[in-house]
């Protein structure tokens, strides 16, 4: 086993190039290294949260674009979170444990998401991992025996309810491991008859492959281990010389580029041969699976898919589904990797190359990428006798199509010459039957201008349609007067956490809409005495930062006590009193109109204020206590941004060719422009901007400036053309992460500029938007 971990490493520095665009490799099918475990994909952090919501048939044709055999991704793998009630990444995933005593194994949508992938692919084989966990664990220590038990009761309850077997399970996502807890958790396992469950650790990531060090001076962590797993180890530290003399498997799990892009899917082919070749792991699990999930969260665009927004139906197929099929569609976990220099990298290490024989010997699959070559690489392949006469079937995907059949080769005197094109993906293999699925998808729409929900259309315990929770749980239950259904926050305590867990809210609409109205009944479940109960609704709700504290919205809140505050964030902007509210229902209404915002307690208007305007969804919000809401009604209004179609744009740098400028503009929130890393002596960051020629003089009066992830921008400035000079419109401060509406009077130019002042280090922006009638949306 040793020799076939090590083997990758002789793979990755043997060379037979013969000339700078020639490679010759022998595919000897008797030289069989490691076996190829799979590719999968990950749902966790809510991001799959979504996807549920989409009507038939186009639920059905993203599960099969998913999951079917030789029709799509074909994923072999699928890995889901076991929810805590707490926020992981874009959204908080519910627990099947929120007490000792409360076991339900039908929360959520993972064990719905798994029935559906095994119902495509029986073989499929699945995995799970925490990343929070309910308050009661462990009194608030996740490395418990509660912990132990909590893990084993969701594979328990996943095999007896669902008919599911659970194959790995890890430890704790991305934070320190304890090796005793392992040795728990293990003992635990087998004691509940799930010995078959293996263990993967430690799910960590850049830690070195810590964990072989501890298991290999402790026997009994090294028995309880079937797995070593860390996360992203292409971008920070490959297994490292113990992790390869372990004997024990190295996956990567989790990994990814974080884009559906073709750039994405480039990343994804490097990423598959190269975790093999130059790390021997034989399993890569990429987050997400899907985006289904609100473009304004965390890391938009990170699935292989994108489907968030189901009240059209519409998704989009992106290219790195066909990274996957690349792979996935031509051969199986049990296929061998070839030893020598069947798998390598390609000369000056911009290429590389991977070939697999199925366990039978009679098939036999090539995958080549040529990622970060700018010209073509001709194949040679020496072939065995047995396959002398086969017919090797070529797929090919690159920038502007992806998995095409572009012929196939009958070897001549034992040998292929087969070109590889430039930033390209290459498939050559013997199996047939293989698919690429075009489904008929609707048109894309924004979410509807107005939209109402009483809570009768669902069970009790399932999630409403659209909403996504970012703290705290809101589900379906029945209203404790009997009068039909509602809407529930349901956790009364903050969880253990991955992430910091803001207080329970749940958000729906268009990050877009700039006037938007919410209006709802709240109750407290039951009267409470603490004075920080409340209920809340929300507007104009913006962020893109995983562990906020605060919302940025503005923000109705009734408390118990029949105090009501007005807020801006923290920021409280008026507050007054009314009637305590009793264990009775109260209509609260928060409606922002241009510039104001007006707020109602039971058709009461308490309070009418001048705010500045911004743009975001509505939501819904409690403190760590249950609250129930019913009657939602909601409107909202974007302001159109102009067309920039022929617009000139440039800026003071870039950090390379895939953050160009241009795509600040593209109306793509996926794709952005960062500036270079320009730094003065005094280690502080150069004056950086983004300009906008237009076609023809225009007419505007305000921008939207969404910015990349974290709180870069300390200052800024909005500038127009005008008399051969830049004149200041907006003088802002700390931009932060959340979009920013800017609006002043009209204004007619032919250059738009976002000049940058100050900032901690390069900026980067998804989006750069004019508006000229952003006072104008009703």
């Amino acid at each position: 086993m040793r020799l076939l971990i090590l083997s990758p490493l002789l793979c990755a520095i043997a060379t037979s190039a013969t000339a700078a665009d020639t490679y010759a490799i022998d595919l000897d099918t008797t030289k069989k290294a490691a076996v190829f475990e799979g590719l999968g994909a990950l749902s966790a952090g809510a991001s799959s949260r979504l996807l549920p919501d989409y009507p038939e048939p186009q639920r059905k044709e993203i599960l099969d674009l998913l999951f079917k055999p030789r029709y799509g991704a074909s994923l072999q793998h699928l890995k889901v979170e076991i929810g805590g009630d707490g926020d992981s990444g874009v959204g908080c995933e519910p627990s099947h444990m929120r007490t000792r005593s409360d076991v339900n194994f039908t929360r959520g949508y993972e064990w719905w998401l798994m029935v559906e992938a095994r119902k495509r692919k029986p073989a499929i084989f699945l995995d799970t991992l925490a990343w929070t966990a309910p308050g009661w664990i462990g009194e608030g220590k996740i490395y418990s025996q509660d912990m132990a038990d909590y893990v084993a009761t969701f594979i328990e309850g996943t095999q007896k309810t669902h008919g599911l077997t659970i194959n790995y399970t890890g430890i704790w996502n991305e934070r320190p491991y304890d090796a005793n807890w392992i040795k728990v958790l293990r003992r635990t396992l087998d004691a509940k008859g799930l010995k078959q469950v293996q263990i993967v650790a430690a799910d960590e990531f850049n830690m070195k492959w810590r964990i072989a060090d501890d298991a290999a001076k402790d026997p009994e962590l090294n028995q309880a281990i079937a797995v070593f797993g860390e996360h992203y180890p292409l971008q920070y530290t490959m297994p490292t010389a113990v992790a390869r003399a372990s004997g024990k498997r190295l996956w990567s799990s989790e990994d990814g580029p974080w884009s559906g892009t073709w750039e994405g899917a480039g990343k994804l082919a490097k990423m598959f041969n190269r975790n093999w070749i130059m790390g021997g792991m034989t399993k890569t699990i990429s987050w997400s699976l899907i985006s289904s999930y609100y473009d304004h969260l965390p890391m938009p665009g990170s699935g292989l898919m994108k489907a968030n927004t189901p009240w059209s139906g519409y998704y989009e197929v992106q290219p790195a589904v066909w990274s996957f099929a690349h792979t996935t569609q031509f051969t199986e976990p049990g296929w061998r990797y070839l030893d020598g220099n069947a798998c390598g990298m390609v000369p000056d290490n911009n290429g590389s190359i991977v070939s697999l024989v199925a366990p039978d010997g009679k098939d036999v699959s090539i995958v080549a990428e040529t990622i970060d070559r700018n010209q073509p690489l001709t194949l040679n392949v020496q072939v065995p006798a047995a396959f002398a006469e086969r017919r090797f079937h070529i797929w090919r995907s690159n920038a502007t199509a992806q998995f095409i059949r572009v012929g196939e080769q009958v070897p001549v005197a034992d040998k292929l010459n087969i070109e590889l094109e430039a930033n390209g993906i290459t498939t050559i293999s013997t199996t047939t039957g293989q698919k690429k699925a075009v489904p008929s998808i609707p048109e894309e729409k924004s979410f509807p201008s107005t939209y109402q929900d009483d809570f009768e259309a669902r069970k009790p315990g399932q999630l409403p349609r659209y909403s996504s929770d970012q703290g705290g749980i809101f589900e379906v239950a029945k209203r404790t007067d009997g009068k039909g259904r509602c809407l529930q926050q349901v956790i009364g305590r903050r969880p253990i956490e991955w992430i910091y867990t803001p207080d329970p809210v749940t958000f729906l609409g268009d990050p877009s809409w700039v006037n938007q109205t919410i209006s709802v009944q709240a109750r407290f479940l039951t009267a409470t005495a603490d004075p920080q109960a409340f209920v809340a609704v929300l507007v104009r709700v913006v962020n893109k930062v995983m562990g906020v504290k605060v919302w940025n919205a503005h923000a109705l809140r009734l408390y118990a006590t029949g105090n009501w505050e007005l807020r801006a964030g923290e920021k409280v902007l008026a507050q007054g009193h009314v009637m305590a509210p009793g264990d009775t229902w109260h209509r609260l209404q928060l409606k922002a109109e241009r510039r104001r915002l007006i707020a109602h307690i039971d058709h009461t208007e308490v309070v009418s204020i001048e705010s500045k305007m911004t743009s975001g969804m509505v939501g819904l919000g409690s403190g760590w206590h249950q609250a129930q809401f019913d009657d939602l009604s909601v409107s909202g209004k974007s302001a159109e941004p102009l067309s920039l179609a022929g617009a000139h744009v440039t800026a003071s740098s870039s950090y390379d060719n895939s953050y160009q400028p241009a795509l600040a503009v593209d109306g793509n929130p996926q794709t952005r422009w960062n500036s270079a890393e320009n730094k003065t002596p005094d280690n502080t960051f150069t004056e950086e901007w983004l300009a906008v020629e237009l076609t023809k003089p225009t007419a505007i009066n305000g921008v939207r400036c969404v910015p990349f992830l974290g709180e870069r921008i300390k200052a800024y400035r909005v500038q127009v053309w005008a008399q051969d000079a830049w004149k200041d419109v907006v003088v802002g401060k700390a931009m932060g992460t959340e979009p920013r509406l800017d609006s002043f009077p009209t204004v007619t130019t032919t250059k738009v500029r976002l000049l940058i002042t100050e900032a901690t280090r390069s900026v980067s922006f998804c989006e750069f938007q004019m508006f000229n009638h952003i006072d104008d949306a009703p």
